[in-house]
């Protein structure tokens, strides 16, 4: 896997995850706050966390040669690909770390106290 979509993939399921267990929480009329936030303060800089990731990842190039195709050269998520097919390569690569953090809002329940 890339990392673009290692990337992507990860915000999108991790947004699906708290949405869901904030829709099933409900479902099942538990009294419980995901990320809460105060009706009376709303969203505001507070809601601000940080989606940390510490990846790591390869810059390979490799001679395809079950195809014969021609070589490439791309970054991949480290791990991402098990259970691919396995195929006769020759590679070059060098295993790096990276790490870096977004600004992020995930999605919240208003907490009303009025009520």
């Amino acid at each position: 896997m890339n990392l673009e979509d290692f990337v992507s993939d990860s915000i999108v399921e991790i947004v699906s995850g708290i949405k869901n267990a904030q829709d099933r929480l409900k479902t099942k009329g538990i009294v419980a706050a995901i990320n809460p936030v105060w009706a009376h303060l709303g969203l505001g800089e507070k809601n601000i966390q940080s989606l940390e990731f510490d990846v790591a990842i390869t810059a390979a190039s490799k001679d395809q040669l079950e195809r014969g195709a021609g070589a490439s050269i791309g970054i991949q998520v480290v791990g991402a690909n098990i259970g691919a097919k396995k195929q006769a390569t020759t590679e070059n690569s060098s295993i790096s770390r990276v790490k870096f953090s977004l600004p992020f809002i995930p999605p919240s329940t208003t907490v009303d106290a009025s009520k």
